[in-house]
């Protein structure tokens, strides 16, 4: 009958780690994120670099999504390959070249928001001019269908012929421009093998040798792309520039040369592509425990909760009993003091116990959190022992039983040897339940929160 009980309280915790763990991933799992509408959604997290547009589009587009900002593009994806985010808000066309030999991003269906993008010029003679220039030149590269065979040579998978000419060759006849462009804006500009190339820098050489410029290359950031044009530093900016009515108002815009738009972008996780749900169940615990080494954790969890258990009630049966002759034998300042005692412990949190026991001795005597807590647990279930003795004793006779053991009628040891035939199964059975109640409240209070409570109090401390 005990091992049967025991098995049904383990049992029980086994379906409550189920349940607890099954629960955690239906919440973490959240909102399906199939749609850019779903990420419309407090409990949803984006990452947007900073400097773009992104941020203040994400604002007014899906107001209640949690936007993260980060100084990088690179940080943005690395925040969502480690789960700190749950999507990455980002150019359509360069979530699609980065999704390139990376099987698990993802980007979701549909835009946040359709845009053009196209070089920009300052608003002056000069911009306006190369603006006039460009728009002619983008116009013709249209027409002929040059602009869409780029388009295939840097969108598309094929990754051997992702190069662009050399500047060098470059005639000067109408004299050098300074261009400015983010070498983080793949496919648009970038540097690979020490080499500017990308869509963009295709269309910016065939340009250049259209009316008969020398390009002065200046990287920088994207920010300092926008900065430094509008406030007229550079001749022009390339590279992913978003076209919109508030920049309008600080640069010139010329044809628009690839239409695409702001897009999301989301880290298929292993679980989810190898087989949903209960898959992701098995990879949560997999790496909770087995990864994470918290088996050997858990395991010295079982062991310092039976150790304290084991402590508890070798010491605090004896101590419960004392306790209880004490406060029937002796004179009237010892019954005072042990009751007293009995009902101090039984009044104030096991954890408080503890606590005042940690902290004691803490400056010349190092007790330590497994220490303390099976110290307290002790007083804890001495203070219970005595209170079932008591409680059995009293149903006896409607107290006389007791106040023969006052009085000298019987002796201790024939007390407890009646009380144990008269209440039988009663005794027996509290204090077994005392046990198990004993069990339950180590497992939390004495192994997880004093090692808990005792690093935060060290903290206040100090």
């Amino acid at each position: 009958m005990k091992s049967k009980k025991y098995l049904i309280i383990i049992l029980s915790l086994i379906v409550l780690c189920v349940v607890g763990t099954v629960a955690r991933r239906i919440y973490e799992m959240g909102p399906r994120l199939d749609s850019v509408s779903a990420f419309n959604n407090k409990r949803v997290t984006v990452g947007v670099p900073k400097g773009y547009i992104f941020e203040e589009r994400v604002d007014e587009l899906l107001p209640n999504a949690v936007v993260k900002v980060f100084e990088t593009r690179e940080e943005v994806y690395k925040a969502l390959e480690s789960g700190e985010i749950n999507g990455a808000v980002d150019d359509e066309p360069i979530i699609r070249a980065r999704m390139r030999g990376v099987e698990r991003l993802n980007k979701i269906d549909g835009l946040v928001e359709s845009s053009d993008y196209s070089f920009i010029f300052p608003i002056d003679e000069r911009g306006k001019e190369l603006r006039d220039q460009y728009t002619e030149y983008v116009q013709k590269l249209k027409s002929s269908g040059e602009l869409e065979s780029l388009d295939n040579k840097w969108f598309g998978n094929d990754t051997d012929n992702k190069v662009s000419e050399e500047f060098s060759d470059l005639p000067d006849t109408n004299g050098s421009i300074t261009v400015a462009y983010s070498d983080s804006e793949v496919p648009f500009a970038y540097k690979s093998r020490d080499k500017i190339v990308g869509y963009e820098i295709d269309i910016l050489i065939g340009f250049c040798r259209e009316y008969g410029y020398k390009p002065n290359m200046v990287q920088t950031s994207f920010s300092q792309v926008l900065a430094g044009v509008s406030g007229k530093r550079f001749d022009v900016g390339i590279g992913a520039i978003t076209i919109s009515d508030k920049r309008a108002k600080a640069m010139y815009f010329g044809e628009p040369d690839y239409s695409g738009g702001i897009a999301i972008c989301t880290m298929q996780r292993e679980a989810e592509k190898h087989g949903g749900f209960l898959f992701a169940i098995k990879d949560d615990f997999h790496d909770a425990f087995v990864e994470g080494n918290r088996l050997r954790i858990f395991a010295g969890g079982i062991i310092a909760t039976l150790l304290m258990v084991l402590a508890a009630v070798l010491a605090g049966t004896p101590m419960g009993v004392i306790i209880f002759l004490l406060s029937q034998r002796g004179n009237l300042l010892v019954r005072g003091l042990s009751t007293l005692l009995a009902w101090l412990i039984h009044g104030i949190p096991a954890i408080m116990i503890i606590m005042s026991l940690y902290y004691s001795y803490y400056e010349n005597v190092y007790f330590g959190g497994f220490v303390a807590a099976a110290i307290g647990f002790v007083f804890v279930f001495g203070e219970e022992v005595y209170r079932l003795i008591r409680r059995n004793a009293m149903k006896i006779g409607d107290g006389e039983f007791v106040r023969d053991l006052r009085v000298d009628n019987i002796t201790p040891s024939e007390f407890f040897q009646y009380l144990t035939i008269k209440s039988g199964e009663d005794v027996v059975e509290d204090y077994r339940e005392a046990i198990i109640r004993l069990v339950k409240m180590t497992s939390v209070v004495g192994y997880i929160s004093v090692q808990d409570m005792t690093k935060v109090f060290n903290n206040i401390r100090t």
